[in-house]
């Protein structure tokens, strides 16, 4: 590590809030104030999808432990999973508060993957 700076992404319109990279290094999620999520390429630095669907500012981005899916996590209250390849929403979970962490850990359950926001140590299980 040299501290070098490597590349810079650009493709967001607004400030980006939050940032995650894949279990596997090769690719990058990042999250912005754009209420767009964007899946980049770690190595070629190229811009590989982009997911729209959240009515407020993103503020946590994270990957499945397969690599197969990212979660999202906003201000408008709504935890959206999208499976990367098809661009198209898994799972949508609304909430009564805000999305206010930064981090989305998944969970295994039942031989799916769900995105688990926590807050106070609380939490909570849901249908699948």
């Amino acid at each position: 590590m040299t501290g070098k700076l490597l590349r810079t992404l650009r493709g967001h319109r607004a400030k980006v809030t939050s940032v995650a990279f894949s279990g596997d290094g090769k690719s990058m999620v990042s999250g912005a104030q754009d209420m767009t999520a964007k899946v980049w390429d770690v190595a070629t630095g190229k811009l590989r999808a982009t997911f729209t669907g959240h009515a407020n500012v993103i503020n946590a981005v994270a990957f499945s432990p397969d690599n197969k899916a990212i979660a999202t996590g906003s201000f408008d209250n709504a935890v959206i999973i999208w499976d990367i390849n098809t661009r198209k929403v898994r799972l949508t979970i609304v909430t009564a508060i805000r999305v206010l962490s930064r981090r989305l850990p998944f969970r295994r359950m039942a031989k799916r993957w769900l995105a688990v926001q926590t807050r106070w140590q609380s939490r909570q299980r849901l249908p699948m």
